[in-house]
């Protein structure tokens, strides 16, 4: 049965592992008490169904011994290779070999079961229940089944978080869609905004310039009312001022013609003055005698008295 070809399996392992952990001082007498009990137990049926612990600390000490005797043949043959003689005095210290933590999935995987590989298309190969090392390592105590379980389960989850984080990232991009547009409309709202407080200054100007305009206006009509005034003012005195040029003109007319008048009256004394200077005293007073005296309605006026009354027509 599957229990008789596990043991079988076991012992042959074991067996053939023996000369690799022999060397191995802390696990020959562990995989010498497993390899008893296997080989008792494979000889009693009856006892076939405690081989779950012996077999599964067997199997990977087998293991680890084997990798122990790897790095061991390795180390040597890197030593021969480098040409450095193994305990060459004065020399450097050889480098000591990094303790490994154990790993049961690694343990597991070098005891020489095969683990689950990518197929065709990128499809995971799972076992079988038909498969016997399946039943094998089911009896042994191995948490494969559980292990796909929980691979599908969380394979499960991170398809549905993909799903989530897609969805998402479509609701993102919708919302950077929208936060473009809304920021869009901010930036037109407020163009919108500075241009309305624009008009709004602009037509606060206008109408200050158009009351300006209205006042000029004002002043400017007020200006030719004034001007119109000062016009007919000036008009009425033009009219008052006719009558008084055609008496100044009158005057000066008369002026004239006394000025002349009273140039040839002087003319005429300075004649009268000379001839007198030269008649003698006994011709003056014959002449004096013989003319009666002027009346004093024809006197004529004297020469500052007409000035001045010249002067006083001139202005």
């Amino acid at each position: 049965g599957p229990a008789g070809a596990a043991t079988g399996a076991v012992v042959a392992a074991a067996s053939a592992a023996e000369p690799l952990w022999r060397g191995d001082s802390r696990r020959a007498p562990a995989v010498r008490r497993a390899l008893g009990k296997a080989r008792r137990a494979e000889a009693s049926p009856g006892r076939r169904r405690r081989l779950t612990v012996p077999a599964v600390l067997a199997l990977p000490l087998a293991a680890a011994a084997r990798r122990h005797a790897q790095r061991g043949a390795r180390r040597h043959t890197l030593r021969r290779r480098a040409g450095e003689p193994r305990g060459r005095q004065g020399g450097p210290p050889p480098t000591p070999t990094p303790s490994t933590p154990r790993t049961t999935f690694g343990e597991w995987r070098d005891a020489g079961y095969p683990l689950p590989r990518p197929g065709k298309k990128g499809h995971q190969r799972a076992f079988k229940p038909s498969d016997w090392l399946h039943g094998v390592r089911e009896m042994l105590g191995g948490k494969e089944g559980s292990l796909i379980t929980e691979a599908e389960v969380l394979r499960k989850q991170v398809a549905e978080a993909e799903q989530r984080q897609a969805l998402i990232g479509q609701k993102l991009s919708t919302a950077e869609v929208r936060e473009t547009e809304l920021l869009q409309q901010l930036q037109r709202e407020e163009q919108a905004r500075a241009a309305r407080e624009s008009y709004e200054k602009m037509s606060q100007k206008v109408e200050e310039l158009r009351e300006h305009f209205r006042e000029k206006e004002r002043e400017l009509e007020e200006s030719k009312q004034r001007e119109a005034q000062r016009a007919q003012q000036l008009l009425e005195k033009d009219q008052k001022l006719i009558p008084v040029r055609r008496e100044t003109g009158e005057l000066s007319k008369a002026l004239e013609a006394s000025k002349a008048r009273e140039a040839e009256l002087v003319k005429i004394l300075e004649a009268k003055q000379n001839r007198i200077t030269e008649l003698t005293s006994n011709e003056a007073n014959e002449l004096l005698a013989a003319q009666p005296p002027p009346s004093s309605e024809a006197r004529p006026p004297p020469p500052s008295a007409s000035r001045g009354g010249a002067q006083a027509v001139s202005r």
